[in-house]
């Protein structure tokens, strides 16, 4: 039985030939993935906008961004790539923004990194950012940005709009704005993984999924990242995992996302998280895939 949830696929991020990419995007072409997204670093292979519109002609899946970071580029620069985009795509593109986790895309473009300014940026950026993709006049000024076009941009209405979150206060800011929220674990900004503490289990997840149903009058769509899937026996991976993280058995277990145990096991639990936590979408990092072959089908029930 197929799923009632979509399944994503995130590109890794690695340096290859334009050849070698189209080798992988034909490969997920054939698999039951619904929509291929690419993520957004300053030192990552590829500019995600440039490399959605070439994945547009060669795909008959949906693309997105997952997600692009906000203090790289200027709401115009954005709204402007979105429209490009949609139009390709004949309204394949969903556009995913978020405030960007690393402190080292930050400083390649002069930007601080604390939380404050990322989430008075996100606001600000997604805020200009609406009103762009409207195609209306706009006319804004901000602590970050201006923007005055009598004209506006292209419109890109049909576009619906993804914002990662990965804290409660990030899924207020994307709750006001968004179609979509993608919820992603706590990162460590200097590390570049997951903090080995809190925010990781499921009842954290809960909690934030909580806050959505706090916006009536609208439906909130669900999209969960899960960056860490393993085929094998559980308690082994549980174990060494711990050990090489730090990050506590207990939040191993149960987190929604790291998931571990045999095929059987980590369909079941990735099922159960969708139901019980109403998701309208899983998204798998494209490695993730290689490491557990078939994944996708078997959970699309094929």
């Amino acid at each position: 039985m197929s799923p009632a949830f979509a399944l994503g696929v995130l590109l890794d991020e690695e340096r290859a030939s334009a050849g070698e990419l189209l080798t992988r995007v034909k490969r997920l072409e054939s698999s039951a993935a619904d929509i291929l997204l690419v993520s957004d670093h300053a030192d990552g292979p590829w500019e995600p906008f440039g490399l959605v519109s070439h994945l547009v002609a060669r795909t008959t899946k949906r693309v997105g961004t997952y997600v692009a970071s906000a203090p790289m580029r200027h709401p115009v620069q954005v709204a402007r790539a979105t429209a490009t985009v949609a139009a390709l795509s004949n309204g394949r593109f969903r556009l995913g923004v978020g405030a960007g986790w690393r402190a080292s895309d930050a400083g390649a473009v002069g930007q601080p990194h604390d939380g404050a300014h990322r989430r008075r940026l996100l606001t600000e950026h997604t805020t200009l950012l609406v009103a762009l993709l409207s195609g209306d006049p706009v006319s804004f000024d901000g602590e970050f940005y201006s923007c005055h076009l009598e004209d506006g941009v292209p419109p890109a209405a049909s576009t619906e709009l993804l914002v990662g979150a990965s804290g409660p206060r990030m899924v207020d800011i994307a709750a006001k704005v968004a179609d979509w929220v993608g919820f992603t674990p706590p990162l460590d900004p200097m590390a570049n993984g997951m903090h080995a503490s809190s925010g990781l289990g499921l009842t954290d997840l809960h909690r934030r999924l909580r806050q959505l149903d706090e916006f009536h009058g609208r439906r909130i769509r669900r999209s969960l990242l899960v960056p860490v899937v393993r085929f094998g026996d559980e308690r082994s991976l549980v174990d060494v995992m711990s050990r090489a993280t730090g990050i506590e058995l207990a939040d191993l277990s149960t987190s929604p996302y790291i998931v571990l145990g045999d095929e059987r096991r980590v369909v079941e639990r990735l099922r159960d998280l969708a139901e019980s936590c109403e998701l309208d979408e899983i998204v798998l990092p494209e490695r993730t895939l290689k490491r557990c072959p078939g994944l996708l089908e078997m959970l699309r029930g094929a």
